[in-house]
C-alpha cells in the first residue's frame, strides 16, 4: 500500500520552478520536517504536521498544497491503522465534490484514476479470482472484480483531460508542489493538458496488459501498419474504445495528444510523442519489427536538419542493436553491414550537433559500439603430440601481446574457474611472450586470428595478456591450459565414495599404470597450500575407488601416469547421492502458535509450541525438553527470551509484553526449529471484537477441543 500513495506525479521533460515566494518557501519549511520526522519512524508526529500544513492550505485555497496534504495524511493513515487503505479515496473523492476549478478538478480525476490502479496492482492476484461483477457496483470496494477497478482507472483518467480549454490555459507550474519537474518541458509540454495526457497514457499502458491489442485492433477493423503511420494519418483512426476494451484507451489518448499538439503548432513535441507512442507499440512485437524502423526513417528523413533528430536517431540505434545481437555466427556478413549503418548514423549525427547536450547519448552509443575488447577460445586440455591453437576474438586494438608461464600447481587454474578471479601469489615461471598479429580494421568490426601454441612438455600453463588500448575484460586477461595425454571421469557412487576412471586422452583406452592423487586445502584459498592427502593406483582397467574420511571441503583430485602430471585439478563432485535412506534421519520440529496475528505496542502474545521429533516416517512428540523462546523487533533485534520446558505432550505455552514506543511492524518469536510471526501496529479498536481467553488445559492430537469467547459491539451509545 505505500506505493499505493506514492503519487507524487512524474512526467519527462517538466521545467524546474524557478521562483518562490516566501508562502511557498514556509511550505518548504513544513514538508521538511515532515520528512524529518518520517525518516525517525514517528509517523503520528509527522500526521498532525501534515493536518497542519492541510488546515493552512484550505484557509488559503492553495489547491497544490491540500493535494499534496491529504496524499500524506493518506500514507500516515494507512501506516497507523493498516485497515485504513482506502480512506485516501474518500478524502480526495470528497475534495472534487467540493471544487468547482476545472484545473483542480481534473488534477483530482487523474490522481484518483492512478489511485484505483495501484489498488488493483496490490492485490491483483487476489482480485483477479473474483468473478466479474456487471450491472453495479459494490459499495465496499474490497469486493471489487477487476473491470470494476478498470471502470473507475478510464472513468477518472478521461475526466482529468476533459476540460481542454482550460487545461490548455494553465501552466504546468502552477502545481509545482506535486510535480516532480524535469528538464525542457515548458518549452516541449507546456500546459496541464499536456501533463495530465502524458500521465493519462503512462496509466492506460499499465490497464488490460492481459488483453490481446492485436485482436482488439482487428475488430476495429485497423491495420497494424497504420499504427506507425505520420501523426496527421495517425489522428484520423477511430478506435472509439467500448466498454471493457480497456487496451485501447492509451492508443485513443495518444491520438488526443497529437491532435492537440499538432493544433498548436508544437511540431518538435509531436516528434518526441510519436517517438514515445513507437515505444508503447513494441508490445506488438512482429508489428514493431516489420514497421517501426521504416517509420523512423521517414521521420528522420524529415527532421534531419533538427536537433529532435538525436531523439530520432537514438531510437534507430535500439533496433540496430537488437538486430545486431540477433545475428548468429554464420550471418556475420549481416552482422557488420547493420553495425556500419549504425557506426555511420551515429558519426554523422553527432559531427551534426556537435555542441548539444543530447548528443551525449549517441557518443556514448558510439563509445560502447567502438569498445576495444578481446575474448580467447579453446581447448582447456590438449594432448602433447597434437596441434595447440586458440582463437582470438578482438575488436578496436592496436596491438595484442601474450605471456606464456609455467605453472607450479595446477591449482590456480582451478582457483580461477571456481571463484572467478585469480590468485594473487601463483608460483609461475615465464617461458616465452607471444605477438599476436592483428589485421587492421574499422574501429566497430570484429575479426579473428589464431594463437598457436607450440608446447609439448606436459603441465598447467597460463596466458597473460596486453592490450593497446586497454580492452574491455571479458572475465580476465588470461587463459589456463593443461597438456595431458590422460582423461579422467569421475562420480560419486554412494556417501563419501568415489570412482574415477582414467583413460587415454586421444585412442579413450584404460591407463592401467595411472593413479588418482587426492589433494586438500588445510586452510583457506588465501593462506593454505595444496597437501597430498593420499594417491589411489586403478585397477587393470582403469578404475579407482577412493573413501572420504576427511571433513574438508577444498578436496581435489587430479590423473597421473609417469611423466605425465598435467591433468588438470578438478573439484570433487558435489552431487548428493540419491540412493541415501533420508528415513533414518531425525528430524526435531516446533511447532509455533500465536493468539492472534495483530497486536497494538504493549499488548500480551499469548503463545504456544508443540515440539515433535521425526524418523523412519513417523512423529512423535517431544516431552520434557526445554525450549529457548525469542522475541524480536522489526528490526530483528531481540526484545526479551525465556526458557520454558515442554510437558509429557510435548506442548508447552507462554507470553511476551510487547513494548511500548518501538517501531511498529513484523515481529517473530522464534526457536530452534520453529518460528512465528505477527504484525504490531497502532490500530483503531474494531467496531465489533471476538475474545478468547488464555488456554489453560493441554490437549492430545485428536482430541475435541472447546474454546470460550467473549464477543463486544462498540455501538458509541
Amino acid at each position: 500500500m505505500k506505493k499505493l500513495l506514492s503519487i507524487a506525479a512524474a512526467v519527462i521533460f517538466l521545467f524546474p520552478l524557478q521562483a518562490q515566494n516566501q508562502q511557498t518557501m514556509n511550505y518548504d519549511q513544513a514538508w521538511k520536517k515532515v520528512a524529518e520526522l518520517e525518516q525517525k519512524s514517528l509517523p503520528r508526529s509527522a500526521s498532525e504536521q501534515v493536518n497542519q500544513i492541510l488546515r493552512k492550505a484550505i484557509a488559503e485555497k492553495n489547491s497544490p498544497q491540500t493535494i499534496k496534504a491529504l496524499i500524506h495524511q493518506g500514507k500516515y493513515d494507512l501506516a497507523l491503522d493498516a485497515e485504513e487503505d482506502t480512506l485516501i479515496f474518500r478524502h480526495l473523492t470528497d475534495m472534487l465534490g467540493k471544487s468547482t476549478d476545472p484545473v483542480e478538478r481534473s488534477v483530482l480525476h487523474s490522481m484518483l484514476g492512478e489511485l484505483y490502479l495501484q489498488y488493483y496492482q496490490k492485490d491483483r492476484w487476489i482480485i483477479n479470482e473474483r468473478t466479474a461483477i456487471s450491472g453495479f457496483v459494490p459499495t465496499d470496494m474490497k469486493e471489487w472484480s477487476k473491470n470494476n477497478f478498470y471502470d473507475k482507472v478510464v472513468e477518472h483518467l478521461n475526466a482529468s483531460i476533459e476540460s481542454y480549454s482550460s487545461l490548455e490555459k494553465a501552466e504546468v507550474q502552477s502545481y509545482g508542489p506535486i510535480v516532480t519537474f524535469g528538464k525542457d518541458s515548458r518549452h516541449f509540454y507546456p500546459t496541464m493538458y499536456d501533463f495530465l495526457v502524458l500521465r493519462a497514457i503512462e496509466l492506460f499502458s499499465q490497464v488490460g496488459e492481459d488483453m490481446d491489442l492485436s485482436r482488439s485492433l482487428a475488430k476495429k477493423k485497423i491495420a497494424l501498419s497504420s499504427l506507425f503511420a505520420p501523426a496527421g494519418e495517425f489522428g484520423k483512426l477511430n478506435f472509439d474504445p467500448q466498454p471493457g476494451e480497456y487496451n485501447l484507451w492509451a492508443l485513443e489518448t495518444y491520438k488526443k495528444l497529437l491532435v492537440s499538439l499538432s493544433k498548436r503548432n508544437l511540431n518538435t513535441s509531436v516528434v518526441l510523442a510519436e517517438l514515445d507512442k513507437t515505444g508503447y507499440l513494441a508490445k506488438l512485437r512482429n508489428a514493431h519489427q516489420q514497421y517501426a524502423f521504416s517509420s523512423l526513417q521517414s521521420m528522420l528523413k524529415e527532421w534531419g536538419n533538427d536537433p529532435v533528430s538525436l531523439e530520432i536517431v537514438d531510437k534507430m540505434a535500439d533496433i540496430y542493436t537488437t538486430q545486431i545481437e540477433g545475428f548468429t555466427q554464420q550471418d556475420s556478413l549481416k552482422r557488420t553491414e547493420k553495425t556500419k549503418e549504425l557506426y555511420d548514423l551515429l558519426h554523422k549525427t553527432i559531427q551534426a550537433f556537435p555542441n548539444n547536450e543530447r548528443t551525449s547519448i549517441l557518443e556514448n552509443r558510439l563509445l560502447q559500439l567502438t569498445q576495444p575488447y578481446f575474448l580467447v577460445k579453446g581447448n582447456n586440455t590438449f594432448d602433447a603430440e597434437v596441434e595447440k591453437k586458440l582463437v582470438v576474438e578482438y575488436k578496436n586494438l592496436r596491438k595484442l601481446n601474450a605471456k606464456l608461464y609455467r605453472l607450479d600447481s595446477p591449482l590456480s587454474a582451478v582457483y580461477s574457474s571456481n571463484r572467478g578471479r585469480q590468485q594473487t601469489d601463483e608460483k609461475k615461471t615465464l617461458i616465452r611472450e607471444i605477438w599476436i598479429p592483428l589485421s587492421s580494421r574499422q574501429p566497430y568490426e570484429r575479426d579473428q586470428t589464431e594463437l598457436e601454441l607450440n608446447i609439448t612438455e606436459f603441465g598447467s600453463y597460463k596466458l597473460e595478456f596486453e592490450s593497446d588500448p586497454v580492452a574491455e575484460k571479458e572475465g580476465n586477461n588470461s587463459f589456463y591450459f593443461s597438456v595431458s595425454g590422460l582423461a579422467v571421469f569421475s562420480r560419486l557412487s554412494a556417501k563419501d565414495t568415489y570412482e574415477f576412471f582414467v583413460v587415454d586422452r586421444v585412442n579413450g583406452q584404460p591407463v592401467k599404470n595411472a593413479r588418482i592423487n587426492i589433494y586438500k586445502l588445510p586452510g583457506s584459498w588465501y593462506n593454505s597450500a595444496l597437501t597430498l592427502e593420499t594417491a589411489i593406483p586403478v585397477n587393470g582397467v582403469g578404475l579407482a575407488v577412493y573413501n572420504k574420511n576427511i571433513s574438508n571441503n577444498d578436496v581435489f583430485y587430479q590423473a597421473v601416469a609417469e611423466n605425465d602430471n598435467g591433468s588438470p585439478l578438478h573439484s570433487f563432485p558435489w552431487s548428493y547421492y540419491p540412493q541415501e535412506d533420508r528415513r533414518t534421519q531425525t528430524a526435531e520440529t516446533v511447532n509455533l502458535f500465536t493468539d492472534r496475528s495483530l497486536y497494538r505496542p504493549g499488548q500480551t502474545v499469548f503463545f504456544k509450541a508443540v515440539a515433535t521429533t521425526t524418523k523412519d516416517d513417523s512423529s512423535q512428540v517431544t516431552a520434557n525438553k526445554s525450549l529457548e523462546f525469542v522475541l524480536r523487533d522489526a528490526n530483528d533485534q531481540e526484545v526479551s527470551r525465556q526458557v520454558l520446558k515442554t510437558n509429557e505432550f510435548g506442548s508447552v505455552s507462554g507470553e511476551f509484553v510487547l513494548p511500548q514506543g518501538s517501531l511498529t511492524g513484523y515481529f517473530r518469536i522464534t526457536t530452534h526449529n520453529g518460528n512465528a510471526g505477527f504484525r504490531v501496529e497502532e490500530y483503531k479498536r474494531p467496531a465489533f471484537e471476538v475474545t478468547f481467553g488464555k488456554i489453560e488445559t493441554t490437549y492430545q492430537f485428536g482430541e475435541e477441543i472447546t474454546l470460550t469467547g467473549k464477543a463486544e459491539s462498540y455501538s458509541g451509545v
